[in-house]
């Protein structure tokens, strides 16, 4: 399982993954992770190895793909001496992922990323060819204490930057999961929160009797499920002139769960 589909191929190029039910890779929409998001050698004979061990019993199995001394380049003069281990662990009764980085050595960081360090990215469904996409969550900052980053593609670049600060250490060990809740437990944590004025044309405001520190991130999708816009802060004052008029749900991600609220964006 990815975010809600069950997917059966999974095709990896340069640290990244293409996951879909096509029997090919050459396709506009699909779903896409990367664990590295570096540029690998498959050339000169690089000393590496790619290997999978499935474990446990069907309905309960993990998946574990292992890149061993994988060969970085990206222009390095040197790119031999560089490399990367890690693993990424799938689950199959939760859909939950697992990275699992090991020893790695990168001499030129920016060479290999183009930044500092990695961007470790995952994404519901990946237009290709519109550059459009549904969620997509990237891993931003310290890579001991990362934060969610929430790109956006303007004019066909991406408008936000981010990534890790460095190539996380050897045993850092990071955990990609849903909490799968029911409507009850949603409606429940719903209820304390408001939107207002609603309808509105150009801001509303999120009020709630919660602690505001408690609240992780705040979306607005509109009535298809795409992703329009993601609030870091200033609850109170959330600009929505840019939308165009229609029905909007607003995902509240606390401690305590998800809550969801609807506003009317009106012209």
């Amino acid at each position: 399982m990815y975010f809600d589909k069950t997917l059966n191929s999974l095709f990896s190029s340069s640290g990244d993954f293409s996951l879909s039910n096509r029997p090919d890779m050459y396709f506009n929409t699909f779903s896409f992770l990367s664990p590295l998001n570096a540029r690998i050698s498959y050339y000169d004979d690089p000393e590496y190895d790619i290997s999978y061990l499935t474990e446990g019993e069907e309905g309960n199995r993990v998946c574990k793909i292992e890149w061993n001394n994988v060969t970085l380049h990206g222009g390095l003069s040197d790119y031999e001496s560089n490399f990367a281990n890690l693993q990424l662990w799938l689950y199959e009764d939760s859909g939950a992922m697992d990275l699992h980085f090991g020893d790695s050595f990168i001499s030129d960081p920016i060479l290999v990323f183009e930044d500092p360090g990695p961007s470790i990215t995952m994404i519901n469904e990946f237009n290709g060819s519109l550059l459009e996409f549904d969620e997509y969550f990237i891993l931003d900052g310290d890579p001991e204490n990362p934060s969610f980053g929430y790109p956006k593609f303007v004019n066909n670049e991406f408008v936000e930057d981010f990534h890790l600060d460095s190539m996380p250490a050897n045993g850092t060990i990071y955990k990609f999961s849903r909490r799968i809740v029911n409507t009850e437990e949603i409606s429940e944590l719903s209820s304390q929160f408001s939107v207002h004025p609603n309808p509105s044309k150009s801001n509303i405001s999120i009020d709630t009797q919660m602690d505001v520190t408690s609240i992780k991130s705040v979306s607005i999708l509109n009535n298809n499920g795409a992703l329009m816009k993601t609030i870091d802060s200033d609850y109170g004052n959330i600009n929505i002139e840019p939308l165009t008029s229609g029905v909007y749900n607003i995902q509240i991600l606390t401690d305590e769960g998800l809550a969801s609220k609807r506003f009317v964006k009106i012209d």
